[in-house]
């Protein structure tokens, strides 16, 4: 039967691959977030028994961070 010209082109097949990582893509994310707030929560835990001078470079490095962040929003 011929179209009468309001039909969609037939869409075409997608050869996209299937990653055979399970963890790949959708799950990598939580493992990321989960490994975080592993080191953080041993950070927040040590925290009162490291040393003033550690404590301060770990304070000076996130200052850094936040200002390089503030940096890069203001040449955006």
């Amino acid at each position: 039967m011929g179209g009468i010209g309001l039909e969609h082109p037939p869409l075409a097949l997608s050869k996209t691959a299937i990653s055979q990582n399970p963890r790949a893509e959708s799950g990598a994310l939580g493992d990321k977030i989960r490994d975080s707030e592993s080191d953080l929560s041993r950070l927040v835990k040590r925290w009162p028994e490291l040393p003033e001078h550690i404590k301060a470079a770990i304070k000076a490095l996130v200052r850094s961070y936040q200002e390089d962040e503030h940096r890069q929003e203001e040449n955006e």
